[in-house]
């Protein structure tokens, strides 16, 4: 059995410039402290520059994105 079996899921968090602006590297940190059960990656720019920090995770087997996010309670499907 793998480990990735005891997780919850994994998302990415933008870490393109605008998001990085955003404090994008303070929020993976935090995320990653509220949702220790979840694999939280740093990713690509998601393209929505402006409205940061961006989360994508695949929500009903589509990719999602989620804009300023500034902790759990801004990602309905890590709740």
């Amino acid at each position: 059995m793998s480990s990735d079996s005891t997780l919850a899921g994994r998302f990415s968090v933008c870490h393109g410039k605008d998001c990085k602006a955003r404090r994008s590297k303070a929020l993976i940190k935090k995320l990653k402290e509220e949702l220790p059960e979840w694999e939280i990656q740093e990713g690509e720019c998601l393209g929505e520059c402006g409205m940061g920090p961006n989360v994508e995770a695949e929500v009903d087997g589509r990719l999602k994105i989620f804009n300023d996010v500034k902790s759990r309670d801004d990602l309905p499907f890590a709740s």
